[in-house]
């Protein structure tokens, strides 16, 4: 399994940015986002605890708008915590 952590930057200086997480099963497969928001100052970072569980850490969650969240994908555990 592969995490990987997106900052995707709008062209309007009014419009947030979106903070991403996608998974992958492999190297050469698509993937599916996990954890997706716009972010008004909150970040997020990601560990893997094991080949089945994800912890996601998000900093400043009063700053996000979140529009999805997993808790799970393919066998993979998601866990969040808030900072």
């Amino acid at each position: 399994m592969i995490a990987e952590v997106r900052l995707n930057t709008l062209a309007a200086a009014t419009d947030a940015n979106v903070v991403s997480v996608r998974l992958y099963p492999g190297i050469l497969y698509f993937g599916d986002n996990v954890f997706d928001a716009s972010t008004y100052g909150g970040d997020i970072s990601v560990a893997w605890q094991d080949q089945s569980h994800l912890r996601i850490r998000v900093k400043r969650p009063d700053q996000l708008e979140i529009h999805r969240k997993l808790k799970s994908w393919k066998g993979v555990t998601i866990i969040y915590e808030d900072e």
